[in-house]
């Protein structure tokens, strides 16, 4: 084995100062990084394993929970259905299904949904890659910052769309039938609505990383605002009932009353259970359910 001047042999060999060849492994970083497909395929092996042991340990120990969340999503299903199908035959005696009034329908129905998805895909991205220490362990791969992103935007994707699906499929579903659309109509409509996730799910990855880099440094600032606003907004609500408590009005200190008894308990039990709190509250699962029930 040849060797250069520093010592190096076939460019995998160093001496040490004692004359001992000792092996360089110095495996090429960068390469394992830009290697885009094996990473995109190796985290796509890991969602469907998490999936895989959830589902799993659904089956073998929460199977009446699985089995009332199926049956509760069913009979939701066709609860909407019904309503919206009993709502297009209304308008269908009165209208044309595609005159501009429809059209507003469905305007204000995505446009309400677009708004829930904004906000569930922002605060579920947030939390899972500012506020988790899987995010620090990916960070700590071979993988590159691009790509754990986009993984994690997979799974708030994933996570903040099926109730999206679940109010918007029987809402289309129920305009074809009363409209007696064509078979591609229905396979059109699901490609639609899965292209749809992907525009507010977008808008919500930039507030999260908007918000990740200015709000921690203007805390205080964007606090502050917000208060100023709301007082500035209820001024003369405000002002009011601030008055109303100097002179002792009945209305006035009968929502104060009101206030402190519904501020008191809960700030108590938010002091002694936080940690049990944000232990089961604050995972993406919890967020995404409560922001689709707000938004039902």
């Amino acid at each position: 084995m040849k060797e250069n001047g520093n010592g190096n042999g076939n460019g995998n060999g160093n001496e040490n100062g004692n004359g001992l060849r000792t092996l360089s492994i110095r495996p090429s970083l960068a390469k394992v990084a830009d290697s885009g497909p094996p990473v995109a395929r190796a985290f796509g092996g890991l969602r469907r394993r998490i999936l895989w042991n959830g589902l799993r340990t659904a089956l073998a120990h929460s199977r009446l929970r699985l089995a009332m969340i199926l049956v509760c999503s069913a009979i939701f299903w066709v609860g909407l259905f019904g309503l919206f199908f009993q709502g297009f035959q209304f308008l269908n005696n009165y209208f044309n299904l595609t005159n501009d009034i429809i059209i507003s329908v469905f305007a204000v129905f995505f446009l309400s949904l677009l708004v829930m998805l904004i906000f569930s895909t922002g605060i579920i991205l947030y939390s899972s890659l500012f506020q988790s220490r899987e995010c620090a362990f990916l960070l700590a791969t071979p993988a590159s910052p691009d790509q754990i992103f986009a993984h994690k935007f997979v799974e708030a994707i994933i996570f903040s769309s099926w109730g999206f699906l679940l109010l918007g499929s029987p809402m289309m579903v129920a305009y074809g039938l009363t409209a007696h659309a064509p078979w591609p109509f229905y396979a059109m409509f699901l490609i639609y609505l899965v292209a749809f996730v992907l525009i507010p799910g977008s808008l919500g990855a930039i507030g999260a990383i908007l918000v990740a880099n200015f709000f921690p440094r203007r805390r205080k600032t964007i606090l502050s605002v917000s208060i100023l606003a709301v007082v500035v907004q209820y001024r003369r609500l405000l002002w009011e009932r601030t008055r109303g408590l100097l002179t002792m009005k009945k209305e006035s200190v009968s929502l104060l009353v009101a206030l402190l008894l519904g501020f008191v308990p809960t700030a108590i039990a938010g002091l002694l259970l936080r940690k049990r709190i944000k232990a089961l509250l604050f995972g993406p699962g919890p967020v995404a359910m409560a922001l689709v029930a707000g938004g039902i």
